[in-house]
């Protein structure tokens, strides 16, 4: 079956009058046992809590070009959406509309999540892994009720590399301080005189 947006490409009606009524029937009670309405609503709201650029109804609307009542009333329930609304919502937030549509799609990251991973350099991405790693095998420990332990050895990264050899050819001194001492200095007391 061709997504709607295929289907209907300059349509104005309302997702629920573009999909043909058996279909939607068939489709409601066999795929989807929640009304689409509450769906979107759903993920919308779940991705509002993980996108911070739409995070509020107003940053939202902004985004998607809409008035703030419209983003109100989808996230309310209260209307049925026309597709290009949703598709609106849908590059606002950085997802696909059959994101926005599908049900049980929340472990998956909005795609500005991802494409900021893509972004980062390989060290980065490495760390993100072993970190990952790491939560996984603590918590299959953790259930097994065996002792949490892990080790990795991670090359230093090129960056870390260079800070080190800095901070090893610097010259010490009596002013040179450790990480554990604080820098005091002792100020002179002044005598006030008394004026008689």
């Amino acid at each position: 079956m061709l997504p709607i947006r295929e289907i209907y490409p300059h349509a104005e009606a309302s997702i629920v009058e573009m999909i043909p009524h058996r279909e939607f029937r068939a489709w409601n009670h066999y795929g989807m046992k929640t009304p689409l309405k509450r769906v979107l609503a759903k993920n919308v709201k779940r991705l509002m809590g993980l996108v911070p650029e739409v995070a509020t109804q107003a940053k939202l609307a902004a985004r998607a070009h809409m008035s703030q009542s419209s983003v109100h009333r989808i996230l309310n329930e209260d209307t049925e959406p026309e597709i290009e609304t949703v598709q609106k919502l849908a590059n606002a937030i950085g997802v696909s509309v059959a994101a926005l549509l599908t049900e049980g799609q929340a472990d998956e990251l909005p795609p500005l999540a991802q494409e900021k991973y893509r972004a980062l350099p390989v060290a980065e991405k490495e760390k993100i892994r072993a970190f990952i790693d790491f939560v996984i095998a603590s918590y299959e420990a953790e259930k097994a009720g065996v002792p949490i332990t892990f080790s990795e050895r991670m090359e230093p990264t090129q960056s870390s590399r260079a800070i080190a050899q800095e901070l090893a050819q610097r010259e010490t001194s009596d002013h040179t301080l450790t990480s554990h001492e604080r820098k005091t200095e002792i100020r002179g007391t002044r005598k006030k005189t008394r004026s008689s």
